[in-house]
Parts: structure tokens; C-alpha cells; sequence
């Protein structure tokens, strides 16, 4: 199905381009990636249906893709070079990154 090519395939790629030109921490790349690589819109299935498509092969991509995400999303994650050093090397300091904020800014 394209939606699954489109949500497990090409949206990751698209998101591992634009971690990369971020300047921003590690955990904001997580972030975003979570944000970029989980589905979520069931609206999807409505769009499809003013759009006069097809209802049904709408719901089942959108279900295919909440059923495979679980398995996807791990995966990607630890093929990124995003968590593994920079959150290890946090914990292992003890310091969170927000601890390192002036009071009041988190």
C-alpha cells in the first residue's frame, strides 16, 4: 500500500533529513521524530471521504499504519544515532537537560 510506503518509508527519511540540518539537542530530534513517524490523524479517513475516495481502503491503510507503527517506530529510533550517546552520556552525568535551565523557563 502506498499509505505504509509513505508513512514507514519515505516520511523517516524526510524526517532524518531535517534532524539533521536542526541545531537543536538530541532530545528535541526525538521529538521530532515521534511527532513526524507516529500516525495519528484519523482524519485522514474523513478527507478521503469528501474527497469521494474510497472509505474502506481508507480505513484499513489507517488502521495497517496504527498496527504497524508500534514495530516501525522502535526500530527507526535505534537506527538513528539521535538517543543512544548523547541521552546515555546525560543519564550517566545525572543531570537532565532541563536542569540545566534558568528557574522558571521549563
Amino acid at each position: 500500500m502506498l499509505s505504509l510506503f509513505y508513512n514507514f518509508v519515505l516520511t523517516p527519511v524526510i524526517a532524518w533529513f531535517l534532524v539533521q540540518g536542526m541545531a537543536g539537542s538530541p532530545e528535541l530530534a526525538l521529538g521530532f521524530y515521534l511527532v513526524m513517524l507516529i500516525p495519528g490523524s484519523s482524519m485522514a479517513i474523513a478527507y478521503t471521504g469528501m474527497a469521494g475516495g474510497s472509505l474502506e481502503l481508507a480505513t484499513v491503510a489507517q488502521a495497517a499504519g496504527f498496527l504497524v507503527a508500534p514495530l516501525m517506530l522502535p526500530l527507526f529510533i535505534l537506527k538513528t544515532s539521535v538517543t543512544r550517546s548523547h541521552l546515555h552520556d546525560q543519564a550517566a552525568s545525572g543531570v537532565s537537560e532541563a536542569a540545566r535551565w534558568p528557574r522558571g523557563c521549563v
